[in-house]
């Protein structure tokens, strides 16, 4: 007897039927993504810029010309060290200063090309939806500034020095001396280190750096000799004459009495007066000398 066929029901056909279904519209969601994958396998991914320039599509090799050009980094960056109204203002080179397109278009291609599967299309949807913004990689070589800053130092530093005088003989033994003023300085001293901090601050811009010099000042201890100057180039202006005067004709004993020039000269003492600005040199006559100088006289009168 033969048997009738049997039928599988409906239902089973159709839980069959589903994941084939699935499979079909995963293949087909997936399509894309593999062709967008196979398109930018060796390109940087949309979305990604360098300071504003756009890179999609580009290979590293490109995007690292086209940094090159558009950044243009020697002309865009200089260095400005300032001391006050002094400027210096040269090339980033000379500081160790360059930009590393190369490693810069290779940071941008590596975007979305870490982790898992699942993070990379996270991260490239995310790049895409959002942008991304990346700084040039840029390349300091410390020893170059702070040779730079080294030499610079030379025309920058100086010593204190206090403010000074002195009585100097020229010429022949009857010229009177002159007083020779020394001005007071104030010691100054680049501060290498502190200003190598200042500009690796500031290193990540595409826009000129300046940076203020820093310069230790030392105020000197004696701050002004002119006063002092002055005063003596009066007392050895000319001779010192004195003379009596009388209605009784004079004789050759009762003057007049002379003091020459340099005579005077060694009659200056000069000392020191502190105030509020700092210590001044004074000049007075050395009134011991001068008693010594007018007691015969007055013995005389």
């Amino acid at each position: 007897m033969v048997r009738p066929a049997r039928h599988k029901p409906r239902s089973r056909r159709i839980l069959l039927f589903i994941p084939l279904v699935l499979a079909t519209l995963a293949a087909a969601a997936w399509l894309p993504v593999g062709g967008f994958q196979l398109l930018y396998r060796d390109r940087i991914y949309p979305g990604v810029e360098v300071w504003g320039i756009p890179l999609e599509g580009m290979t590293p090799e490109e995007a690292e010309a086209v940094l090159v050009a558009a950044l243009n980094f020697p002309q865009r960056v200089p260095v400005i060290f300032t001391d006050g109204e002094q400027r210096w203002e040269l090339p980033p080179e000379q500081v160790g200063l360059r930009l590393d397109a190369g490693a810069t278009a290779t940071a941008a291609f590596r975007i979305g090309r870490h982790g898992s599967p699942w993070t990379r299309l996270l991260e490239q949807a995310r790049t895409w939806w959002g942008g991304e913004q990346l700084a040039p990689r840029i390349i300091y070589d410390e020893r170059t500034a702070r040779a730079y800053l080294e030499a610079l130092a030379q025309q920058i530093n100086r010593p204190v020095r206090d403010a000074a005088l002195r009585l100097e003989k020229r010429g022949t033994a009857n010229e009177r001396p002159i007083p020779v003023e020394t001005t007071a300085q104030v010691g100054r001293e680049l501060n290498v280190g502190a200003t190598l901090a200042l500009l690796h601050a500031s290193i990540g811009q595409i826009a000129p750096i300046e940076v203020p010099l820093v310069i230790a000042e030392t105020p000197p201890r004696v701050v002004d000799a002119s006063e002092a100057r002055r005063r003596v180039e009066a007392i050895l202006s000319a001779p010192l004459t004195l003379t009596l005067t009388s209605t009784v004709p004079l004789t050759d004993d009762l003057g007049p009495w002379v003091l020459s020039p340099q005579e005077l000269a060694g009659l200056v003492i000069l000392g020191e007066e502190p105030r509020e600005d700092g210590v001044h040199i004074t000049a007075t006559l050395d009134t011991d000398a001068l008693r010594a100088f007018l007691t015969p006289i007055a013995d005389l009168v």
